[in-house]
């Protein structure tokens, strides 16, 4: 008698977004080195891309151009195969959508569809450093106000994404405090944290 192979369940995609700055690159650094499977910014990546080529300005940045390189680069970090059951990214697509508000960049209707559809399982909002541990950079070119205005920018687009799919935020979205301490210690402070949320979310 054949036996039917299981159906593969789809693993869960959980995001890690938050003003620039806040630490999420660090934190999905540690979930790496837990063997937890995780996708990198495409936003950090494209931007010393175009750094490197000498593109990298205010036309660039409000470019119908820029955004269809997001939204390529978006879709191979989400269509990549996936060993374990949970995906990590930092940031997502509601991240591109939120810029191309803000910047008010056009966005065709297939693009449009995409960026609004509903992928996400979960979405921890790191919340912001304080300002001690803030670094300013040339790919980070904001200030640290400048980046407060940001982070709550993003959390607003987050919300706006989960209402207009039928999702309540406060179930969805959870905020990951800063934790004091040395930096390496903070770091493996939230990144506890938020297993310990995804764990106990998954208890009947």
């Amino acid at each position: 008698m054949k036996i039917k192979n299981p159906r593969k369940t789809k693993p869960k995609k959980i995001v890690l977004t938050g003003g620039p700055g806040v630490g999420k690159t660090s934190i999905l650094k540690c979930l790496k080195d837990l063997n937890y499977e995780v996708r990198p910014e495409v936003f950090t990546y494209l931007f010393a891309q175009a750094q490197q080529s000498q593109k990298f300005n205010e036309a660039y940045l409000t470019s119908p151009e820029l955004i269809k390189n997001l939204i390529k680069a978006q879709k191979q970090q989400e269509s990549l195969p996936v060993k374990g059951n949970q995906l990590f990214l930092d940031r997502s697509k509601v991240d591109i959508l939120g810029y191309t508000k803000n910047l008010k960049i056009p966005v065709n209707k297939e693009d449009q569809t995409w960026l609004t559809s509903n992928d996400y399982d979960l979405i921890f909002v790191i919340e912001p450093l304080p300002k001690k541990n803030y670094d300013q950079n040339k790919i980070r070119r904001q200030t640290q106000e400048e980046s407060l205005e940001h982070h709550e920018s993003i959390v607003n687009h987050y919300i706006d994404y989960l209402e207009l799919n039928g999702r309540d935020p406060a179930q969805c979205m959870i905020k990951v405090p800063f934790f004091e301490g040395s930096r390496e210690n903070s770091v493996q402070k939230r990144t506890q944290f938020i297993l310990k949320e995804i764990k106990n979310r998954q208890r009947p």
